[in-house]
């Protein structure tokens, strides 16, 4: 809902789910409108301008020490 709520502001967004334990992992949702990951978001502007429009993505997150960050 979150997600939801941010894009329908006009705004891109991030939302993270820390599960702690003997394994510990994040689970993560993102937008995005090119394929970086959100936290390099500040690079977008360096290839795109304002009057471009791109479609936003949205993307499900999952990272641990126990697995590489998987992207779906």
């Amino acid at each position: 809902m979150a997600v939801t709520e941010s894009l329908n502001s006009g705004y891109m967004a991030q939302h993270q789910l820390h599960l702690e334990g003997r394994r510990p992992l994040t689970v993560g949702v993102e937008t995005g409108i090119v394929n970086l990951p959100y936290e390099n978001i500040d690079k977008v502007t360096k290839i795109m301008t304002e009057e471009d429009n791109r479609e936003v993505a949205v993307y499900l997150t999952a990272s641990s020490d126990f697995f590489k960050q998987v992207r779906i």
